[in-house]
């Protein structure tokens, strides 16, 4: 997967994503996160490439390194209603966990880790320690033509300046919430993740009974 460069910098330009780059020398690794006046324009339609700008890793030639989960609306947002997500069918519910994304990827025979904006976040480096600790066996069991997208839970992360709410005692977790081929850009259901979080034995993120779809669907959430 190559991204149009060209674009990229045009995107940049117009204020509507950064690009930071992997502060180490010895790589080429840019960051590209989406900005709030890209919300604020509501310019997805225009930029379709936006939606893959929520810390999307590129080399600086345009080759996708890491592909995260593309963006995604809340209901009244964009057009998203109950009606239409129900024309998908039935969804796959999971838990939502008050964390940091993390990005992880090998690059180079490394494991990387990224979070929406930086390659060396105090989160990304959080996650190397846990890696170190915790889940040493990563390193052996991950594919390099995926993208692995996690969520970090450790009690320094929810400080007075963090948005993060709930307070999940001394935890300290990595956990799965999603696999992206990185090469096509496709995102694997949770069976396939369910598959990777057993394979790299790591926490997943839980699915939740879906009872109440039916009901749910025959209702509308005005825009907002």
């Amino acid at each position: 997967m190559i991204v149009d460069m060209n674009l990229v910098h045009k995107l940049e330009e117009l204020g509507l994503i950064t690009i930071i780059a992997d502060p180490r020398p010895e790589t080429d690794l840019l960051v590209l996160n989406y900005t709030f006046e890209a919300k604020k324009q509501n310019v997805w339609t225009t930029y379709p490439l936006l939606l893959d700008c929520r810390g999307m890793v590129i080399q600086k030639n345009g080759t996708v390194i890491a592909k995260p989960l593309r963006t995604f609306f809340n209901l009244g947002e964009h057009g998203v209603s109950i009606s239409h997500l129900s024309s998908l069918g039935v969804p796959e519910v999971t838990v939502k966990k008050d964390g940091s994304m993390i990005t992880l990827f090998m690059y180079h025979g490394k494991v990387r880790c990224a979070t929406r904006g930086t390659l060396d976040s105090i989160q990304a480096l959080y996650a190397y320690k846990l890696i170190d600790e915790k889940y040493p066996q990563l390193q052996e069991h991950l594919d390099s033509s995926l993208t692995y997208v996690l969520e970090i839970v450790y009690p320094e992360n929810r400080g007075p300046d963090s948005r993060l709410i709930v307070d999940y005692g001394d935890t300290e977790e990595l956990i799965l919430l999603g696999v992206v081929d990185t090469s096509t850009g496709k995102e694997y259901g949770y069976e396939m993740m369910k598959k990777w979080g057993e394979t790299l034995q790591i926490p997943f993120i839980p699915l939740v009974e879906t009872e109440e779809w039916t009901s749910l669907k025959n209702k509308e959430v005005p825009n907002f």
